[in-house]
């Protein structure tokens, strides 16, 4: 299912859902072991076979005091970042893809991933980047949704608790550290729960599937922080993040390199854009026609109960996002309470050439228009033989503070 049927698809998915709500299956996320994982909880599980949408919802995750010392610490000694995820583990591939996610999580950062090489991004991330926000005995939750890709097929979603490997470096090798909330059996072609066998809790942790040798980690002067980690010899994942106390050097340090990409005429740019407040489609639609802007994925803001919430999602244009569907995956449905959408504070994307990128620095509603990437990826493409895949954060929840 193409991302550009996303409007339709999903304004179709809140009206199904409330018409509907028979089809949730529901349980509790049994006893944890790790730090880093939610003591209690409870799932929720929706297949919708007219719009073609499986929901997964994490709901009342709640980490206990000790715990939550736990996390802070971690965070303050080893910059290890507390998170929670849902994956397609089917074998067969190409049956599902994340479009959509919201959560509560402070600071979150999403990430959908392709784990199993079929070109569907079959896991949706969030990883809390301000732990030291989070609080004892309080409800998170995390709502993901995934497009069906074929007509039929079964298989088993995984909801894991984690510590993401971002510069977490105990040792020169380091295995991505989770723990298994709950397997979740589906069925594509099928609109009620086939059976409700669905695994009980099992604990694991140090997958050898998913081992990751630590490269690199810098802190620099320019106002940021990478690290560098190589994946099963397969890829080198670099993640770059902003520091909130040297913002603006990190601002200056872009805008340099924007105006050397355009002194070389530099086309097809990775940018990264985040905006002094959230904008509307209407207003993110007049930027993509006049800057001529590929989306691929934004971030966004939402209240709920006049706490702030975050979403991401995935989409070829503007056009394609839908503040009603967004609303539904962030609304929290338990007591009733309606999201409101403020809009997109970060997208995510490609910039036709250089010269536009200059322009848009100079956009008042821009903050920063973040191309570190291309400077980062030339230099370890000259001496990685592996693909190098970015990922950028957004310094938006600090600007916003």
């Amino acid at each position: 299912m193409s991302k550009r049927t996303l409007s339709i698809l999903i304004l179709a998915t809140s009206f199904f859902l409330l018409t509907l709500p028979a089809l949730a299956i529901t349980g509790s996320i049994a006893s944890t072991s790790e730090v880093f994982s939610p003591n209690t909880g409870t799932w929720e599980y929706i297949n919708n076979t007219v719009t073609d949408v499986i929901k997964v919802n994490l709901k009342n995750l709640q980490y206990s005091s000790s715990r939550m010392a736990s996390i802070w610490t971690l965070y303050d000694t080893s910059a290890a970042y507390p998170g929670v995820d849902v994956k397609d583990t089917a074998r067969s591939k190409g049956q599902l893809e994340g479009y959509l996610v919201g959560s509560n999580y402070p600071n979150a950062y999403y990430d959908f991933d392709d784990d199993n090489g079929d070109g569907l991004d079959d896991e949706i991330e969030v990883v809390s980047r301000s732990p030291n926000l989070m609080k004892a005995n309080y409800s998170y939750w995390f709502n993901s949704g995934f497009t069906h890709e074929k007509s039929s097929g079964t298989g088993q979603l995984l909801a894991s608790a984690q510590h993401s490997i971002w510069n977490f470096i105990f040792q020169e090798y380091d295995v991505f550290d989770w723990e298994a909330l709950k397997y979740i059996n589906y069925d594509i072609s099928t609109p009620v729960a086939f059976n409700n066998t669905n695994q009980a809790y099992a604990s694991e942790k140090s997958n050898p599937d998913e081992v990751k040798k630590k490269m690199f980690s810098e802190k620099n002067s320019k106002g940021y922080s990478v690290v560098a980690v190589e994946e099963n010899n397969a890829k080198v994942e670099i993640m770059v993040e902003p520091d909130k106390d040297n913002l603006d050097n990190y601002v200056l340090y872009n805008k340099k390199i924007a105006q050397d990409l355009a002194l070389k005429k530099v086309e097809n740019i990775p940018v990264a854009i985040t905006f002094n407040r959230p904008l509307s489609i209407d207003e993110l639609c007049e930027f993509e026609s006049k800057y001529n802007f590929k989306l691929s994925k934004c971030f966004g803001r939402a209240f709920v109960d006049k706490e702030r919430v975050s979403f991401a999602g995935t989409s070829d244009d503007f056009k394609s996002l839908d503040f009603k569907a967004i609303e539904d995956i962030v609304s929290n449905e338990d007591n009733k309470s309606k999201a409101e959408v403020a809009g997109i504070y970060c997208i995510y994307g490609t910039l036709q050439n250089a010269e536009s990128l200059v322009s848009i620095i100079d956009e008042s509603e821009v903050y920063l228009a973040d191309v570190v990437q291309n400077v980062i990826k030339d230099n370890m493409s000259q001496d990685s033989k592996l693909p190098v895949e970015i990922e950028v954060n957004s310094p938006y929840w600090y600007i916003e503070e």
